[in-house]
């Protein structure tokens, strides 16, 4: 699926996201305790299975892993609490397979690869309006981690973020060093698709 089509076919979802369908804005969890700062997205950890220019794709399982269908969207604003969307910016995604390995386990260049060995991951770039949209599976569990996908999101005039995003209710949050200190602004609630799959939304703030 090309990428109007599918901006076409979740774009109903991609109206909401600010809303309560899919998850309670981290503007709205601001006085929860243990909680970090919602009003910029916190950073986390790169990650040893960084690779540098992917591809610009809406799915990144290019090579029809077997998994549960995962589909995230959310926007992308400026500064600290507020609703001023960014434009533009260059989302680059990676996780685990199923089975918990990356490919290419290793860091480095796409060109560093052969093509067969580069699936779940890749980038997207937000619309006019902030919101992004991109499918992929669930990643599965990496270690002793907790379930999670990788994000470097990047645009001119604003800190580059590395973050990661979890699972709500995956029991291995609080025994992971890096997911525990998460809070709830990165940790996503994901709903039944009603598909087979599932939808999670995740809103980025971005330091100036």
């Amino acid at each position: 699926m090309d990428r109007k089509k599918f901006l076409k076919k979740v774009g109903l979802g991609l109206s909401l996201v600010a809303g309560t369908q899919f998850m309670t804005s981290c503007k709205e969890k601001e006085d929860q305790p243990n909680a970090e700062d919602c009003k910029l997205t916190g950073s986390d950890i790169l990650g040893p299975y960084f690779v540098a220019n992917s591809a610009n794709i809406v799915n990144l399982n290019t090579l029809n892993f077997p998994g549960t269908p995962m589909m995230m969207m959310g926007k992308v604003y400026s500064g600290e609490g507020t609703n001023t969307p960014v434009v533009g910016a260059k989302i680059e995604i990676w996780h685990a397979d199923d089975g918990g390995a990356y490919h290419p386990e290793g860091s480095g260049d796409v060109s560093d690869y052969e093509p067969a060995e580069i699936t779940l991951r890749g980038f997207v770039l937000t619309e006019a309006d902030g919101s992004y949209a991109f499918q992929s599976i669930r990643p599965g569990l990496y270690g002793s981690r907790a379930r999670h996908l990788h994000f470097k999101v990047t645009v001119a005039d604003h800190d580059d973020l590395v973050t990661q995003t979890y699972f709500e209710g995956d029991n291995r949050i609080p025994e992971d060093s890096f997911a525990k200190d998460a809070g709830d602004c990165r940790i996503v609630n994901y709903t039944d698709d009603g598909n087979g799959g599932i939808k999670g939304v995740m809103d980025f703030n971005l330091a100036k």
